[in-house]
């Protein structure tokens, strides 16, 4: 949809969206997912991730990076 302009343009938005939604329907097929904070929201982390990295042009390794950090954000706040 995004391609053929027939979503408006909402930057990186729309491709947070994309993303989430692609992994939610993973979730709700059983497919393997990594329940983090749950599994209810196991897609806004990784999908925000993703689309902010790719916006950004930064590498897997720049993205791997944020998704560990938000996992240690996890941990502080969870003890």
């Amino acid at each position: 949809l995004m391609q053929a302009n027939r979503l408006l343009d909402g930057g990186a938005l729309n491709r947070i969206v994309l993303y989430v939604t692609a992994l939610m329907e993973v979730k709700s097929s059983m497919g393997v997912i990594v329940a983090a904070p749950t599994a209810g929201a196991c897609a806004a982390l990784p999908g925000a991730v993703i689309a902010m990295a790719e916006s950004m042009n930064l590498s897997e390794e720049e993205m791997a990076k944020a998704m560990l950090g938000s996992g240690l954000i996890g941990v502080f706040i969870a003890t």
